[in-house]
């Protein structure tokens, strides 16, 4: 294994306290193992009204946005320039750039823009531009913000749009009181759609209230307003809570309703469900149901969760026989292996795990430490510090720059194992490195702090302390693995 990951492509040599952009977990357990619900977030409603036509001219106001910091203090001088050196001002084209900017999730430039737009006339005082301005207002400024801001509307703009926003508002922050009065109003109003009905819909799923989601989705079904969307969201809140009954009368609705697809992975919820309940047959029927049901390109993404599943459920048979076709299909790239060596470890195959690494690390060009990662966590759970430690030497020896994860998953074995000198020597090099999408395990900054203070080392006790005052009572990554970019969850999401 040393000698496959040194003969790896090698890089400039790098300190080994750099670190590799590197995101967070992917959670393999059975409560995320499934779609989330849809999301009826009004916030992509707005997004997507007044859609212009991407411009095929190279956008530098976008480009010299994005490599800004997201503030409005550097966002005015920029567009102000733009403007003096252009002949005319695009005004669907700066739409599309503030589109863009909130698809990025820079919200405080988005908000700029669309104010500065405003103030130059650019912007009509429209009720979709003005939800826009609510959504953005309550990302930058917060809910409170938000409803000043509501109050000040005059009322001919106060369209379902606008009160769509402020539902949406209060629903992103868990206000129930406030939602559940919005949506009132919106009743009286006659505002109400299935997708204002699912926002609140939703934020009963999220905060528990099985009654209250029962009984608005009674009211839904007399409005004649129960979709596919309505029907997800109460298939997912079923199957999370084992709610069997209510699980199978859904999707026996959906399946009977002619105008309703029902894609493989609502079948893989249903599969969860049953896990819940500890039914592995009926579990397997479901998973052998959802793989009857992919098509179109979701291939990779089916076949990834599938034999999470099947390791969940400790079928070995089925999680070699979809990694079979999907190598047959010319589809193991990097997260591929990734899924795969994390369900031999769940199945205690470790040593078909270890053969597995090596021959990813044999044919893959591009070195992602998300797949060693998956076998140190193992390792230093286990006590075999000794292979952790190999791992990690080899890829410096071949160049490559462990990310912070890397190197807490060692420290959480030192510490485990008292060696806590090597567990102090780790956790600054993950302190002092590049730690994007990764939160340092609290635990183990706490355990190096109380030995460097019992050690008398102030400075280095000092330094850490500062440390924890920083990320405050932060929850640490659990030690399951490390997914970057995309959860499980979030590759169901696509897939729908």
């Amino acid at each position: 294994m040393l000698k496959l990951l040194q003969s790896l492509p090698s890089k400039t040599k790098p300190k080994v306290n750099s670190l590799t952009n590197h995101s967070n977990k992917v959670k393999t357990s059975i409560n995320n193992s499934l779609p989330p619900s849809p999301k009826y977030a009004y916030s992509k409603q707005i997004q997507e009204q007044n859609n212009p036509s991407k411009s095929n001219k190279p956008n530098s106001l976008i480009k010299k946005l994005l490599t800004t910091p997201n503030t409005s203090v550097y966002t005015v001088p920029i567009l102000d320039q733009y403007v003096k050196e252009v002949n005319a001002v695009d005004v669907s084209e700066l739409f599309s750039i503030l589109r863009r900017l909130r698809i990025r999730k820079r919200y405080h430039q988005a908000l700029q823009l669309g104010e500065w737009m405003t103030e130059r006339k650019y912007l009509r005082l429209s009720p979709g531009n003005v939800a826009l301005k609510l959504d953005l207002i309550n990302k930058v400024h917060g809910v409170e913000k938000a409803e000043d801001y509501f109050r000040s509307i005059s009322d001919e703009l106060k369209t379902f749009k606008v009160y769509g926003a402020l539902l949406n508002c209060f629903a992103e922050n868990r206000l129930l009181e406030k939602a559940e009065n919005v949506m009132q109003q919106m009743r009286e109003l006659n505002y109400s759609s299935e997708l204002s009905y699912g926002v609140l819909l939703n934020l009963y799923d999220k905060l528990k209230h099985e009654s209250k989601l029962d009984d608005l989705a009674q009211e839904m079904g007399r409005m004649g307003l129960i979709g596919k969307p309505t029907y997800c969201i109460l298939l997912n809140f079923y199957a999370d809570n084992a709610n069997l009954e209510s699980m199978e009368k859904i999707l026996s609705k959906m399946e009977n309703n002619l105008l309703i697809t029902v894609e493989w992975n609502l079948y893989v919820v249903v599969a969860k469900g049953y896990l819940k309940a500890a039914l592995p047959e009926k579990s397997t029927e479901m998973l052998k149901k959802a793989e009857k049901h992919i098509t179109g390109g979701k291939w990779k993404i089916a076949y990834r969760i599938l034999i999470s599943m099947y390791a969940i459920l400790g079928n070995e048979n089925e999680v070699q026989r979809l990694w079979n076709l999907l190598k047959a299909l010319g589809l193991n790239n990097n997260v591929e292996y990734y899924y795969m060596i994390t369900s031999l470890v769940r199945l205690d195959k470790m040593d078909l795990a270890e053969k597995l690494l090596e021959e990813w690390a044999s044919v893959n060009k591009i070195f992602d430490f998300r797949i060693p990662n998956v076998m140190i966590n193992a390792y230093t759970r286990n006590g075999l510090l000794a292979k952790a430690e190999a791992l990690v030497n080899g890829a410096l020896d071949s160049g490559q720059k462990p990310p912070a994860s890397t190197w807490d998953l060692l420290t959480t074995g030192y510490c485990k194992h008292n060696q806590m000198e090597k567990a102090v020597e780790t956790m600054r090099k993950a302190i002092h490195g590049d730690r994007r999408s990764w939160r340092l395990n609290r635990d183990n900054l706490v355990a190096c702090h109380k030995y460097l203070e019992g050690k008398g080392d102030v400075q280095i006790a000092g330094e850490f302390g500062r440390f924890l005052e920083k990320i405050g009572r932060k929850s640490h990554n659990s030690s399951t693995g490390m997914l970057p970019n995309a959860t499980v969850n979030d590759q169901l999401e696509v897939a729908k």
